[in-house]
Order: C-alpha cells, then sequence, then structure tokens
C-alpha cells in the first residue's frame, strides 16, 4: 500500500476557497480612515506556514472566491499564492482558460483522512 507521500507526489496545485476554509466563515467591518465600512477577515497563523512549505515543495497554491476583499489579497501575497480569483462564478469560468494545461486537464483528486 503506498505511503502518504507517494499518494501527494502527483499533486501539482492546490486551489481552495476563503471564507470558511481559511477563516472562520466571519466577515469583520471595520471603519477605514474617512469613516467607510470595510470589510475584513481574520487567518489562522498556522494555515500560513503549512501553505508557505507547500510552496518550498513545489506545489502551487491559489484561492477561489466570490466574494472581492483585499485582505484577501493580502493574505495571498503574505503566503505566496501563485493564483487569486475573486469574481463571480462566470467570471471564474472565463478565467480558466489561462491557466497552464497541466493544471485543467486529468484533474485527480485524493483525500487524505489523517488522524
Amino acid at each position: 500500500m503506498p505511503n502518504v507521500q507517494e499518494l501527494a507526489a502527483p499533486v501539482k496545485l492546490l486551489l481552495m476557497d476563503v471564507d470558511g476554509v481559511l477563516t472562520d466563515g466571519k466577515l469583520i467591518n471595520v471603519p477605514d480612515a474617512a469613516g467607510n465600512m470595510v470589510e475584513t477577515k481574520a487567518f489562522d497563523s498556522q494555515d500560513g506556514i503549512a501553505l508557505q512549505w507547500l510552496s518550498w515543495k513545489g506545489i502551487k497554491t491559489g484561492l477561489i472566491s466570490g466574494r472581492v476583499s483585499p485582505a484577501t489579497v493580502e493574505r495571498a501575497k503574505q503566503c505566496k499564492f501563485s493564483y487569486v480569483y475573486q469574481a463571480t462564478s462566470r467570471r471564474f469560468r472565463s478565467s480558466m482558460r489561462s491557466w497552464p494545461t497541466r493544471y485543467s486537464k486529468k484533474a485527480r483528486w485524493l483525500t487524505l483522512a489523517m488522524t
């Protein structure tokens, strides 16, 4: 039976949602300098280091979100994400045409249960 490293070896790209995956799903509204309300989110620092480890191993990472948020862009920069998609689903589908072929064809899904 293959071990976890053998199973994960073909993984080249990890795409994930933001709200409820990298955050607890809460949206926080705070005033900016002009008094306008700005939406922000809280991210877990432990996720950040794990995502950087993926980049060190050559695995590209990306975020997909239906919401547009400067907090998401900043977190993506901090974690060195390769792809950030914040838009409606229609815009997202059209943006997939620009992805490298190696990521969009022959996608393999792998679920690992770790305890």
